[in-house]
């Protein structure tokens, strides 16, 4: 972290991340006077956020809360006596016991709260209630302290920060822990999101020592900003249907004023003026620095990168639209040859083409007079928001039909049925359907092209979980891991332990696309029963809790991908199962989502390489190499044939019946001898 001094041009560096394995900051907050930088961070192997203090005038730096808890956001009181800040301290038991379909161990929601530090050693905790030692003075009326502030006399520098002792004096503001989000100061009150989502609503905390009341200021603010002088409050406030968030700034009162008149700010029509061929000179060179300051090797692979940019830079003479310059980029970055290193285009302002494509959900073949339904994407069948159109709960539709009309438009001239479904996507669309010659009408909901993906995906699995069904008799179970994001742990949760009492588990992670989950995965592959229960008359129940029992074995192939290959990796460094099929994609460098260019477009860099325990280069342009390597010939798969798949059944099968599971039977009690009646 550098500090520039305007006035002389001069910089100086304040902090190094990079000492404690990190590279960012976040939380950047002065005192009134410009005096002292607060400033957050993650330090050594934790990784938890930590709030240091930088003194500009003496270039003192001290790191005022610990690694045992987050600590983040801080903020300082316009007197310079409190830093207020936001710490992860709470931990509340959420779920009672490991007990409970699903249970992936202990919760402990609502972490946050707000605390304060005295930055003078005889500070007065303003929500501290008067006693009989207080001196009286410290409790004047708050009316008759704004009556004193308001007469005109002389500023008075604030009061020195007294560095000893500053980490031990803390206080916890006496409201109660939540999902709290950003934090604003002023001498009355407090401000904080409370939410753990994207909006929710901004609280107002009264600083008094009476009853310390909490109001609702906005009911639903995405963010917030209190001004230096602390008497006005920038909200922002977002609502899906408009295209711009709306802002308002009020006076920072406890709750803002029902009539927002004159204080709100439209942004709808703010247009600027961009010059597109600067713009894209300009992202050119920032993804050129980006790799150049960023990637894992300085060295950069032994690539010219000066050569590079001197070759490449003269393409972008001839660039006519944004696309162009994401083809150079992409060249330019694959002259280092990382396989993890990414051109994400920017997002357009306008609406995409596929906006315009809807579906029906299912496998259509023209015929003469229409369109027959050939097959109707199967959903889970447990979630019926999950179906497709056509199987929806009430639609009498089914393979073999022929779709005839579409809104009363006859489908037999038609191109193509995206043709009659243009810009109907979540939309209410009136079919004829013929069924052995006779007509009938439905109305279904059409989906649009990404759900129509989504529901190709999931009939895939389906398939598949079918044929394992069907091959083992209901022996074995399936689920397949498209991604290793936060939807699918979800997936997995769901479709894990509703395998958990099967004989043996098929986990295929073909195509899996990345992510980051891949340890919470691990975890719960890792729990083995290690004892059960058994009490007369009932079923014996294992500990671990909901462990799954039997063998696994994972699928891979050519389309497993970053945090895919890590997870395989992990399965094979932890023996938990046998890696079966093809070699991974090998892009096995982390990187990171810091790396936005001016429009938002990515160029990400490859960053953060990873080695096993005794230092041995993983993944990375070799992936992960299966135990039992077996390819799908792509005519046989055309056909339907899945070698990968039927080899894990088979290894599975044989693992059953050399190592069948043991029957959960208790020994006999040993009962006492008895010597009498």
């Amino acid at each position: 972290m550098w500090l520039l001094d305007i006035p002389t041009r001069k910089d100086r560096i304040i902090d190094t991340a990079t000492t404690d394995g990190t590279s960012s900051f976040d939380s950047l907050s002065w005192s009134a006077d410009g005096k002292i930088l607060a400033f957050v961070r993650t330090r050594g192997s934790n990784l938890r956020r930590q709030i240091a203090f930088f003194d500009t005038s003496s270039s003192r730096l001290e790191w005022v809360t610990d690694g045992r808890y987050e600590s983040f956001t801080p903020v300082f009181s316009p007197d310079g006596k409190w830093l207020w800040f936001l710490s992860d301290r709470n931990f509340s038991l959420g779920n009672n016991s490991p007990w409970g379909d699903r249970n992936l161990g202990p919760a402990f929601p609502h972490r946050t709260g707000i605390y304060a530090l005295a930055l003078q050693k005889k500070t007065h905790f303003p929500f501290q209630p008067a006693t009989e030692l207080d001196d009286p003075e410290d409790h004047k009326d708050d009316d008759k302290k704004k009556d004193d502030k308001s007469k005109s006399e002389p500023k008075k520098p604030l009061p020195a920060v007294e560095w000893d002792g500053l980490a031990t004096r803390l206080y916890k503001v006496p409201v109660a822990a939540a999902d709290y989000r950003g934090l604003g100061a002023t001498e009355e009150f407090l401000y904080t999101l409370e939410t753990s989502e994207e909006t929710g609503p901004l609280k107002s905390i009264h600083i008094d020592n009476n009853e310390h009341k909490t109001e609702i200021f906005a009911p639903k603010a995405s963010d917030f900003h209190v001004t230096a002088d602390g008497k006005k409050i920038l909200v922002i406030t977002s609502d899906p249907k408009k295209d711009a968030p709306d802002l308002f700034i009020a006076p920072t009162t406890a709750k803002k004023p029902d009539d927002l008149t004159g204080k709100t700010i439209d942004i709808s029509e703010i247009r600027l003026r961009i010059d597109p061929v600067q713009e894209w000179n300009e992202e050119f060179l920032d993804a050129w620095r980006i790799h150049r300051d960023h990637y894992y090797d300085h060295a950069l692979q032994g690539v010219d990168w000066l050569g590079i940019r001197k070759h490449f830079e003269p393409l972008l003479a001839r660039a006519g639209d944004r696309s162009d310059l994401d083809d150079v980029l992409a060249q330019m970055v694959a002259e280092i040859g990382a396989m993890h290193s990414q051109i994400i285009p920017a997002k357009s302002t306008e609406k995409p083409a596929t906006s315009l494509v809807a579906s029906l959900g299912a496998h259509l073949v023209r015929e003469k007079n229409g369109f027959r339904i050939d097959h109707i994407y199967q959903g889970d069948k447990d979630l019926p928001d999950q179906q497709s159109p056509l199987a929806a709960p009430g639609v009498d539709a089914q393979n073999g039909d022929i779709i005839s009309a579409v809104n009363g438009q006859s489908t037999v001239n038609a191109p193509d049925l995206s043709v009659l479904l243009a810009d109907q996507a979540n939309k209410q669309v009136l079919l004829t359907l013929s069924r052995n010659g006779k007509e009938h009408k439905v109305i279904v909901k059409a989906v649009s092209a990404s759900d129509e993906r989504d529901l190709r995906t999931r009939d895939w699995e389906i398939n598949r979980a079918e044929a394992v069904e069907k091959a083992s008799k209901g022996a074995i179970g399936y689920l397949h891991l498209g991604g290793m994001t936060g939807e699918d742990m979800e997936s997995f949760t769901r479709e894990f332990y509703a395998n958990i009492d099967k004989k043996g588990l098929v986990i295929d992670v073909r195509g899996n696309n990345g992510g980051n989950i891949d340890s919470w995965v691990l975890t719960q592959l890792m729990r083995r029963p290690w004892m059960f229960w058994a009490r007369y008359g009932n079923a014996p129940s294992v500990n671990f809790q909901q462990a799954f029992q039997g063998p696994i074995a994972v699928v891979t192939d050519e389309r497993t991908y970053s945090d895919g290959e890590a997870f395989a990796q992990g399965i094979e460094a932890l023996h938990i199962a046998p890696v079966i099929g093809e070699r991974t994609a090998g892009a096995g460098v982390w990187l990171s989502d810091g790396t936005r260019l001016m429009d938002m477009g990515s160029a990400r860099t490859a960053e953060n390489p990873y080695f096993d325990m005794q230092g041995r280069w993983l993944v990375e342009n070799k992936g992960v190499k299966p135990d039992i390597e077996v390819e799908n010939m792509p005519v046989a798969t055309f056909n339907g044939q899945d070698r990968q798949l039927d080899a894990a059944l088979d290894y599975l099968q044989k693992q059953m019946a050399t190592h069948p599971l043991p029957a959960l039977k208790p020994e006999p009690f040993e009962h006492p001898v008895s010597t009498g009646q």
